[in-house]
């Protein structure tokens, strides 16, 4: 019997020998935050907002689309000759022609890949 009670005071932290009432009880306690119970939306003002910003992205993410769909359907052969690219600025003032068809595969595959960037970086702020 003296053997449990030794080891248990050794549990409790008492010395042998001290007497129990002198022991004080543990006050470390956790701290346990309530859980919020927020769960209203948010303020209409702000969902009319958010839905218009989807809308937004949408109809950008879609023209996206369409472009890469029609630059997909887009074919070149390589030796045809036939073939030019132009550029025209907003005003029309200054333009710039090729025929070359290395030069124009190669603009085709930065505007690809433009395209394609632009509608992995809409794809994650298209979700509610």
């Amino acid at each position: 019997m003296t053997t449990q009670k030794n080891e248990a005071k050794k549990i409790t932290g008492e010395k042998p020998g001290e007497p129990a009432e002198n022991l004080r009880p543990s006050t470390a306690l956790a701290v346990v935050k309530p859980v919020s119970q927020d769960n209203d939306p948010a303020p209409l003002e702000d969902r009319i907002l958010r839905i218009n910003q989807l809308f937004e992205l949408q109809s950008k993410y879609n023209r996206l689309q369409k472009s890469r769909n029609k630059l997909n359907e887009f074919k070149m052969k390589k030796g045809e000759e036939n073939l030019s690219f132009t550029l025209r600025d907003q005003n029309n003032r200054e333009e710039f022609s090729t025929s070359n068809p290395e030069l124009i595969a190669a603009v085709m595959d930065c505007v690809r890949v433009t395209v394609a960037d632009r509608i992995k970086a809409l794809e994650p702020l298209l979700k509610w």
